[in-house]
């Protein structure tokens, strides 16, 4: 159940990240049909859009043992407010001219117990 507080502190975010964030440039994807005989990929188009993201951080070594955790990972926010696409494991990213690419997602929800 989202709480007053949920709201006060998502919009909070939602302004630190307009303010403080980085721009970045997702890859969106759209309309891919695989072939699963051939394994070619047809179809497909692309879109950028540009959103402000937290500043990208390199991840602690002590999350090495994860297994999507490699050297050079990093971890960033979006606040998905207002986003029109949905953020998927594979979708590039840029940011100072350095491509990304996402591994993990973890959604955090306003109200989660």
């Amino acid at each position: 159940m989202t709480t007053a507080f949920d709201t006060k502190m998502a919009a909070l975010a939602l302004r630190l990240i307009n303010k403080f964030g980085k721009a970045a440039t997702f890859k969106v994807v759209t309309g891919e049909i695989y072939d699963e005989t051939t394994g070619d990929v047809t179809g497909a188009s692309s879109s950028d859009v540009s959103r402000k993201i937290s500043p990208p951080s390199e991840v602690s070594f002590l999350l090495n043992s994860f297994p999507n955790v490699q050297p050079g990972t990093a971890e960033c926010f979006v606040a998905t407010s207002g986003l029109t696409f949905t953020p998927s494991v594979n979708m590039q990213l840029t940011v100072d001219s350095v491509v990304w690419t996402i591994t993990e997602l973890m959604p955090i929800y306003s109200g989660d117990d």
